[in-house]
């Protein structure tokens, strides 16, 4: 039976939103295996990509569930899936690398030693030599388009700048910055569990996302976030 919810109901859920949603919430990153230093694969074993070998070092899909596609892509995809990421080296990150000249794929490599206030990087990867095989190398940051390093344990300088309590209105696990703004009005978006965010949404799309709630004990499901952020509609 589909139903419109009262008025009263509506100015009943606007006041729990208010009350309930304004709590601070800490940015909770996902975390990788740190390897800076204990590998599996030895220097010259033939292994392949280098997105496979990073892969292969820090656990695979167990610990790292990103990072699947051309080399490039994977800063954002770490990013999008709730890792910390920044531009600061640290041991045990994963660099990466964006494309250039003829290698349009891009790199990506484990970070384990720094040098030159930051300037140089040694990397242990695979295929630096389009050879397939597992090699060490230092890199200079300057001449190589760096998008920047995934933060293994979730600590690294972005993380620690961003580590910060932030209000955000919260609805069926979904948040949002400011909490002034409307969900679809808003800025910011974010998949929140426990009280923490643990991921973003590039767009407002997750405002439309279905889910189901009680409301004076009575369940209603199919319930659709409209510009209100107000469950108008529903079927119970």
């Amino acid at each position: 039976m589909k139903k419109i919810i009262p008025e009263s109901f509506k100015v009943f859920l606007l006041s729990m939103a208010l009350v309930l949603c304004f709590e601070p919430i800490v940015f909770a990153y996902e975390t990788f295996l740190c390897t800076g230093g204990d590998f599996i694969k030895n220097i010259d074993d033939d292994f392949g990509e280098c997105v496979l070998y990073v892969r292969y070092e820090i656990g695979g899909s167990e610990y790292y569930d990103v990072c699947n596609g051309y080399a490039k892509t994977c800063y954002q995809d770490a990013q999008s899936a709730g890792y910390a990421v920044g531009q600061t080296p640290e041991i045990g990150a994963i660099m990466v690398i964006n494309g250039w000249g003829s290698n349009t794929a891009g790199h990506v490599g484990i970070v384990i030693d720094k040098r030159n206030d930051n300037q140089e990087v040694k990397l242990r990867h695979s295929n630096w030599h389009l050879d397939g095989k597992v090699s060490e190398e230092w890199i200079s940051v300057s001449q190589y388009p760096i998008l920047g390093y995934i933060y293994c344990d979730g600590s690294g300088p972005s993380a620690n700048e961003n580590e910060t309590y932030v209000n955000l209105r919260t609805v069926n696990g979904i948040g949002w910055y400011p909490p002034n703004k409307t969900c679809v009005n808003a800025s910011q978006w974010y998949k929140t569990v426990d009280g923490k965010a643990i991921a973003s949404y590039a767009d407002n799309s997750a405002c439309y996302l279905v889910g189901s709630f009680y409301i004076n004990n009575i369940l209603w499901q199919n319930v659709l976030f409209g510009t209100g952020d107000l469950p108008l509609e529903c079927t119970q």
